[in-house]
């Protein structure tokens, strides 16, 4: 099933609307980064996730396939680093919706 901002996020990732071979990948992307934001920032289900934040998370996990959240890699040295969240930019508009827990 296409999500309903993958339109969006193949034009932020430069990818030709006809090329739809892409598309079950961008749209399980786009669930889960919905579903990541709606648990982080504590929000119900009737509340909408913003569409912006859903698309920069999408498009971060998208960049990210195949490198397995390598963020750093040297070759004479074999040295690694892995990335193990989000940008800082996605994690600030993150915390900016999401809500205090009541305990």
């Amino acid at each position: 099933m296409e999500h309903r901002n993958l339109p969006q996020l193949k034009t932020l990732l430069r990818l030709e609307d006809m090329d739809t071979e892409r598309d079950a990948l961008l749209s399980l992307l786009l669930v889960r980064a919905e579903d990541t934001a709606r648990v982080y920032c504590r929000l119900r289900e009737d509340e909408a996730v913003p569409e912006d934040l859903i698309l920069r998370m999408a498009a971060e996990d998208y960049t990210q396939l195949g490198s397995e959240g390598i963020s750093y890699k040297s070759y004479s040295g074999i040295n690694e680093t892995y990335r193990s969240e989000y940008s800082g930019k996605v994690i600030m508009l993150l915390n900016r919706y999401r809500r205090l827990a009541v305990i």
